[in-house]
């Protein structure tokens, strides 16, 4: 979504206010940005703390205490924003000539053709990222999306084969790790080593023509059963856990969630903590996605949050807001 002042946030989550979008900066207007539209040149954000301290000091009005969640957020009032639909940027894509289509769009159009032929609804596959509001460069990467459970797992089904048959589709090798590693783990504590073993057996991300691509799985909101109304988060400190992962069937969705049963906890939390309570695994990063199999034996670092719906209680661990944030195989 874009705002009168030309920034652009990206959606995150499933849950959101009546009057408002949680998003988070992603571009924002700059003489010396590395991308250009209609003669605006733009920098790209990636890092959470840098995205709210340049909303700290320029555009205050998009950082919002959100009482729910006991927390700062990023978020757009709905009178203030353009929406970018990623379904509708993919038909756009396949109408125009090819003549006038850059090459990242071409080559990322191509892919979610090849993915719209897995899934029941092609119309629900779309292209997103910096192709979705024309700040791609030469080197783009390509940002897919597909919406609803059906088409997610439909495809998420395939995606072996295609990777087996498709020759300009291709799993990352060891060769790719070194440098995704200082990009996405780097500080971290985890070793090149399990950070290698978990990414290469993803079946989500991967190279088309030589070229990086990310796919993300949503759901729909209703398939989700949330309800921003009725859900209330309290955070309760920074934690390490151990455990088994009892149910990975959400492990592939953005946001990603595993059904899981805690075996200790070590962390400032309070004393009548009950791990029988600590029930799932959450993180709204693409990275944590496909993290771990049911089964396993895990680790990990992140935060514990105590969730209230209308069904009851229960607690959280949360990954993702810290660069030390973690979870790995044991």
């Amino acid at each position: 979504m874009e705002t009168p002042e030309r920034l652009i946030f990206d959606v995150k989550g499933l849950l959101h206010p009546p009057n408002r979008t949680v998003a988070y900066l992603r571009y924002y207007p700059c003489m010396q940005g590395l991308r250009e539209r209609n003669r605006v040149k733009y920098t790209k954000v990636y890092d959470l703390k840098e995205r709210s301290s340049w909303l700290a000091a320029n555009y205050p009005e998009y950082l919002w205490h959100c009482e729910q969640w006991q927390m700062e957020v990023q978020a757009v009032p709905s009178e203030r924003i353009t929406s970018y639909d990623p379904r509708r940027k993919l038909q756009e894509l396949s109408r125009m000539p090819e003549d006038q289509i850059s090459p990242a769009a071409k080559n990322a159009r191509d892919l979610a053709n090849l993915f719209q032929s897995r899934v029941p609804d092609p119309s629900e596959v779309g292209v997103t990222g910096s192709i979705l509001v024309g700040l791609d460069a030469a080197d783009s990467d390509y940002d897919l999306v597909v919406y609803g459970q059906s088409n997610c797992r439909s495809l998420f089904s395939t995606m072996d084969s295609l990777f087996s048959r498709e020759k300009e589709l291709m799993k990352y090798t060891f060769a790719d790790m070194p440098a995704r590693y200082q990009f996405r783990a780097a500080g971290s504590g985890v070793s090149i080593e399990q950070f290698s073993f978990h990414e290469l057996r993803k079946t989500h991300q991967g190279r088309f023509r030589n070229m990086d691509f990310f796919l993300r799985y949503v759901q729909y909101p209703e398939e989700a059963g949330v309800d921003f109304a009725s859900t209330r988060f309290s955070k309760l400190g920074p934690v390490q856990i151990t455990g088994v992962v009892e149910d990975d069937s959400l492990a592939l969705f953005t946001p990603c969630a595993y059904r899981v049963t805690v075996s200790s906890i070590d962390g400032h939390i309070p004393s009548q903590t009950n791990l029988q309570m600590i029930t799932e695994i959450v993180s709204f990063r693409g990275r944590f996605c496909e993290q771990l199999a049911a089964g396993e034996y895990f680790r990990g670092q992140g935060i514990l949050e105590q969730v209230e719906t209308r069904n009851g209680m229960h607690y959280r661990f949360l990954l993702g807001n810290q660069p030390t944030d973690y979870l790995v195989k044991m």
